[in-house]
């Protein structure tokens, strides 16, 4: 196996490359098995390589190639298909196990370079043997930085017999001594690491022993375990100096903040007591002639004055015994106190927090916060809830409630808003997110300039607290606290008043939200409501009043209006409206918006989008008291119906949350008012056609009496000449006569026909009902059809059971008679030379069917139901082979409905297999069972 000689471009190529230069051979390695000797043997240069044949795989991982693999048969040998993939098989495990070898050496060497690493960064010695060098402490105690026992440039020392001397950076090089024939270098090395060198010199052509080099390695042991003795003894030191400086620094600092957060005036305690007087407290320094510090810890936090020129001995030493046992005594007195204090903190915070837990209101949580500091004195408290954009930033604040000590607290009705880009001294107040805003002084606090000092002042503020009301970064609001005179915070106010901010601040947020959701919940339910009474009224002008009137109560607005779109003017008309008390407020009903105007409601109309104005003191609006308003857009696809406007008497009345729940309203009210004009424009066009039909109805109906008369009498005349009354005819004329009575016969059957539909239609259909064979009707109708029948070779049968034979039936005989022979002339009509005709009863209980099936044309599927409406034929064309009205199936159909049956046809479409016309019949007609 050896190594390709192609260069490698991939990282792999890079790691194989580094891989490869790493290992002591000059070339490329590779080996040779010989398996007739079992031995392995290294090659050593290029020229090693076995020569050409045989078979030569490469050695690839990830495409890459690392080598190759070249195999060499006996003497006689040759090689199979089936050798050449096992050894592609061997060739492919083989170079994955060389990636995993590669990767294992990779990560033990890792290994090893990062446990040296660890060693040399963790070693004792490296803040000894570096300059100014110490160990490492945490940052939070602040430690004194002690010297190193070793010199800041020392790096070992020497010793000629009689003096220890020490070695300086100069001489570098003597860290790297060697040994020769008079010098002896011994290593100082712990297993993990090493610590330095030990030299002896001796003299001039000296060799040392074997007993010499033991003893002197013996000494190099005790030597360096004594070195790393003192190197843990001074650690220890350093850090226990270390700890010492810490905890007398925590306490000056823990004295400090106490005698600064406690009740003296100059936030230092001082005491004086004279000879037959009580101990007093002053605030003047004194300075006596003895002084001994009172220290806690090692921390000096007081010391006692003496007004004694000179002590002895003795006095002295009681004085240090007494200041020892005070200092205990005041450190024990500090820490009551401070349980003490910490026990009547956490039960008052405790009491605020329980109320502040059951708050209902905004007032409520007020309260809650401003009881805790009406007992320091404060006058008034102001809570502010912070305002976000469209885009997540707060843009303003609103004054929700106010405190004073004397009234409590109260909501404000009237939204009462602040930008926050004009008003830059609530901005600033925002950038204390995490921590109190105090100001003990207002007229002298220098973070203030002479704007902010104003804007405090005029609200009679002369000290004030603001305790920030924040959740995870976003301001929910703000709480003032007012002082009338200037004052010092404590550390226990500030304590509590952080504590409260922190617990206000989620309950407030939760009863925005609360409040949100009620309110939202309530308008949604309002909406519903309207929604609902104006799907209910079809009236448009109606529907909008309603709507407008029920949406100013609904949602306490002070005016709402609706405007109509005038596509052909284009402009918008004012429909509707709910005035205000004040009839000043009234529209005149003719008032018009041009959609080019400047008005929320023509920018609406134009934009198809939401305006709202919630300032509406410099706008031009015609509604004497609106402050705010918000203007819809009532849209139905790409239509504009018009426009939705509400207005309100307060400002910042609507918001994005607004503007969605009454644009949802506007698309409902858009929806009705959009039913509300079809339904409109659908009575008016019902009634006309209702009209027209009755009118058509009364046309035919007198058409039909005025061409019966001449039709009758040309009848009565034709039939007087061929009866030969007024004179023999020959062949010609009685031939001529004939045709005249036929065609008049046609044609008072078809006047006939439109007279019955129009009776029909105009519900004047009289029927008279009496007991008659259902089979006796049915021979009737085939004897008057079979003159038809015969001209065209049809074959016509009827099949009627045994137990139908003799069925009876109440209906009206002759109107059944013509729906039967209207069939069977049907059949006949659509049935070709030499077909057949065949009628089917079937008795089904108290109903009857009768079938009549032909062998004609057929009909199609899609048009079964189009031969039964009135005019209509399945065949239009100018060329059709069959005539007719289409009249005699509607007049059928209606005949067989009013009797209570129906009439239906069936067909497979197939020209050959006919269509199958079938009529169900009661055998006690509807009507005839309310007669009887």
């Amino acid at each position: 196996m050896n190594a390709p000689d192609r260069p490698q471009t991939a990282d792999q190529q890079t790691a194989w490359q580094v891989l490869l230069d790493g290992i002591h051979h000059p070339e490329r390695p590779g080996y040779a098995y010989f398996r007739a000797e079992n031995r392995l043997q290294e090659l050593t240069s290029l020229a090693d390589r076995s020569p050409s044949g045989g078979l030569n795989l490469p050695i690839q991982t990830a495409d890459i190639p690392i080598g190759a693999l070249a195999l060499f048969a006996e003497e006689g040998e040759t090689w199979l298909p089936e050798d050449e993939k096992v050894a592609q098989a061997v060739t492919q495990a083989l170079a994955s196990h060389l990636e995993s070898l590669r990767l294992l050496e990779v990560a033990q060497l890792a290994r090893t370079e990062t446990e040296e690493a660890l060693l040399h960064l963790t070693s004792r010695w490296n803040w000894l043997l570096t300059p100014g060098g110490k160990p490492p402490t945490p940052t939070s105690l602040r430690a004194e930085v002690y010297p190193s026992p070793i010199a800041t440039q020392t790096i070992g020392f020497s010793y000629d017999g009689q003096q220890v001397s020490s070695l300086q950076a100069d001489p570098l090089s003597r860290l790297q001594w060697t040994s020769t024939a008079d010098e002896l270098n011994l290593p100082l090395a712990l297993p993990d690491r090493a610590q330095g060198s030990l030299q002896l010199l001796s003299a001039a052509d000296h060799f040392w022993t074997q007993d010499e080099l033991a003893v002197a390695t013996r000494i190099a042991e005790r030597c360096l375990r004594q070195i790393e003795n003192i190197s843990l003894l001074d650690e220890a030191h350093y850090y226990r100096q270390a700890t010492e400086q810490t905890v007398r620094q925590l306490t000056s600092e823990t004295w400090k903040t106490y005698l600064q957060g406690g009740d003296y005036p100059s936030g230092a305690a001082a005491f004086t007591y004279e000879a037959g007087r009580k101990v007093a407290h002053t605030t003047e320094s004194v300075d006596l002639p003895s002084q001994f510090p009172i220290q806690v810890r090692g921390a000096q936090v007081g010391e006692i004055g003496i007004n004694l020129p000179a002590l002895d001995e003795d006095q002295a030493s009681l004085l240090q015994v007494i200041t020892t046992q005070l200092s205990e005594h005041l450190e024990t007195l500090r820490l009551n106190e401070q349980r003490e204090l910490s026990l009547s903190e956490s039960e008052a915070l405790y009491a605020i927090s329980a109320r502040l837990s059951t708050a209902q209101s905004l007032e409520d949580a007020l309260c809650s916060l401003s009881e805790p500091t009406s007992v320091r004195g404060s006058n008034s408290s102001r809570l502010f809830l912070v305002n976000y954009d469209d885009k997540g930033q707060a843009e303003s604040i609103s004054l929700a409630a106010f405190w004073y000590a004397k009234e409590g607290a109260q909501s404000v009705q009237a939204s009462i808003t602040f930008p926050l880009s004009d008003y830059p001294v609530y901005a600033w107040c925002m950038q204390f997110s995490d921590r109190l805003l105090l100001i003990e002084n207002v007229a002298t606090d220098p973070r203030l300039n002479d704007e902010m000092r104003s804007a405090f002042q005029r609200s009679g503020a002369e000290a004030l607290a603001m305790m920030p009301l924040v959740i995870h970064g976003r301001w929910v609001g703000m709480t003032f606290v007012h002082w009338l005179q200037p004052r010092v915070f404590r550390g226990t106010e500030k304590r509590v008043y952080l504590s409260l901010a922190n617990q206000a601040a989620v309950v407030i947020n939760n009863l925005i939200l609360l409040e949100q959701t009620r309110r939202r919940a309530q308008e949604l339910h309002t909406v519903a409501q309207v929604s609902t009474a104006a799907s209910t009224i079809l009236d448009p002008q109606e529907l909008l009043q309603s709507v407008v009137e029920l949406t100013k109560s609904s949602f306490s607005l002070h005016h709402v209006q609706v405007y109509l779109y005038r596509a052909e003017q284009a402009y918008l008309e004012a429909a509707a409206q709910a005035p205000a008390a004040n009839p000043q407020n009234t529209l005149d009903s003719t008032r018009y918006e041009m959609l080019d105007g400047d008005s929320a409601i023509a920018r609406a109309a134009r934009e198809r989008q939401v305006i709202i104005l919630n300032d509406l003191s410099a706008e031009n609006t015609p509604i004497a008291g609106a402050r705010s308003e918000i203007a819809m857009p009532m849209v139905i696809g790409e239509r504009l119906l018009g426009v939705f406007d509400a207005l309100s008497e307060t400002n910042n009345r609507f918001s994005r949350e607004d503007a969605r729940i009454f644009s949802t309203l506007a698309s409902q009210i858009a929806v009705a008012l959009q039913n509300a004009q079809l339904y409109a424009e659908q009575s008016v066009t019902m009634a006309r056609l209702r009209e027209l039909d009755h009118l058509k109805s009364a046309f035919l109906a007198n058409m039909s009496h005025e061409l019966r008369t001449p039709l009758n009498s040309i009848l009565g005349f034709s039939d007087v000449l061929l009866l030969g009354i007024d004179g023999p005819l020959n062949a010609v004329m009685q031939n001529d006569v004939k045709l005249i009575e036929k065609n008049g016969q046609h044609l008072l059957s078809l006047i006939n026909d439109v007279l019955d539909m129009a009776k029909i239609e105009a519900g004047r259909m009289n029927l008279t009902f009496e007991h008659f064979c259902f089979t006796d009707l049915l021979q009737d109708a085939l004897e008057i059809t079979s003159s038809q029948a015969r001209e065209k070779a049809l074959d016509v049968q009827l099949h009627c059971p045994e137990d139908a034979q003799a069925l009876e039936i109440i209906a009206d005989r002759v109107r059944i008679r013509q729906v039967v022979i209207n069939l069977l002339s049907n059949a006949v009509k659509f049935t070709p030379y030499r077909g057949a005709i065949t009628l089917t009863v079937q008795p089904a209980g108290d109903k009857v069917r009768l079938m009549v099936q032909d062998t004609g044309i057929g009909v199609p599927a899609d048009q079964l139901d189009v031969i039964f409406e009135e005019f209509s034929q399945v065949d239009t064309s100018t060329t059709r082979k069959v005539g007719g009205t289409g009249l005699g199936l509607p007049i059928s159909r209606k005949l067989v409905e009013i009797h209570g049956g129906r009439l239906w046809a069936e067909s497979s479409g197939i020209a050959g297999e006919g269509t199958t016309l079938i009529m169900e019949l009661p055998t006690r007609a509807e009507n005839a069972k309310e007669s009887a």
